[in-house]
C-alpha cells in the first residue's frame, strides 16, 4: 500500500485505500459475502476496456537512455498490456458470439467455458502488469535515492 499511499497522479486513491484498508479487516465469511452481493448474475459479461500507454509507445525509440533492467521493466509491461488487449477482443467477439441463434447448445457451453478461461487469463495477465509497474516504480524510488 505504500504505493499507493504515495501517489501523486491525476487519478484520486483516497477512495481505493479507504477500500482497501476496510477489506483488510474483513473475516473470510465477510469477504465471500461481500463477494456474492457483487458478483454479476450467470451469463453477464464483464466490461472489458483496451489500455494504452501512448508516452511509452511514442518514446519507443529513446529506450536506449535507460539501463537493461528498466528497458526489460517497460518493454515487459508494453508487452502484456497489449496481449491484454488482445484477449479482450477475443472475450468480446466470443461473447457477442453466444446471442447467435445458430449456435448448438453445446458449442454455447464450449465458448462459456472458453470465455471463463479468458477472463482468468484477463485476470492474471493485469496483476503480471501491476506488479511491473509496482517493480519500476520501486526502481524508480531507488534511483532517485542513489541520485541524492
Amino acid at each position: 500500500m505504500p504505493i499507493l499511499r504515495d501517489y501523486k497522479g491525476p487519478e484520486p486513491t483516497a477512495r481505493i485505500l479507504e477500500c482497501i484498508k476496510l477489506l483488510l479487516t474483513q473475516n473470510d465469511a465477510q469477504i465471500e459475502q461481500f463477494r456474492k452481493i457483487t458478483e454479476s448474475p450467470e451469463g453477464f459479461g464483464l466490461s472489458l476496456k483496451h489500455y494504452d500507454i501512448p508516452f511509452v509507445k511514442s518514446k519507443i525509440h529513446n529506450i536506449s537512455v535507460f539501463d537493461s533492467k528498466t528497458q526489460n521493466l517497460i518493454l515487459n509491461i508494453k508487452s502484456h498490456i497489449d496481449l491484454f488487449n488482445e484477449s479482450t477482443e477475443f472475450v468480446m467477439k466470443y461473447h457477442f458470439m453466444t446471442y447467435d441463434s445458430s449456435l448448438t447448445d453445446e458449442n454455447r457451453e464450449r465458448l462459456k467455458i472458453d470465455i471463463q478461461s479468458r477472463y482468468a487469463d484477463l485476470q492474471r495477465r493485469a496483476k503480471v502488469v501491476a506488479d511491473r509497474i509496482s517493480d519500476f516504480l520501486i526502481l524508480g524510488k531507488k534511483s532517485v535515492n542513489n541520485d541524492t
